[in-house]
């Protein structure tokens, strides 16, 4: 995944709205794209504590194997992504 660590942070404050989580420091997450994705799980959920279900995980796990994933563009904020 090609993302900047700038585009990490939007999709995790956009995770973070849609996922419902709580003690989430976006500041932790100074990681490019290819970084986010060879976390570990143990690496991920020191990042995420409170990922019930291992949801957020998954969705993570998701986008490492997808061959496209499409960013949306940086004018929006997490918010105007919920409509």
């Amino acid at each position: 995944m090609d993302w900047s660590t700038e585009q990490v942070k939007f999709w995790l404050e956009w995770a973070i709205v849609q996922f419902s989580l709580e003690s989430v420091a976006v500041d932790q997450f100074d990681l490019t794209g290819v970084e986010l994705c060879q976390l570990s799980h143990d690496d991920f959920i020191q990042l995420v504590p409170n990922d019930v279900d291992n949801i957020f995980w998954t969705h993570l796990e998701l986008l490492r194997k997808c061959k496209f994933v499409g960013m949306p563009s940086p004018l929006l904020t997490a918010q105007t992504l919920l409509w």
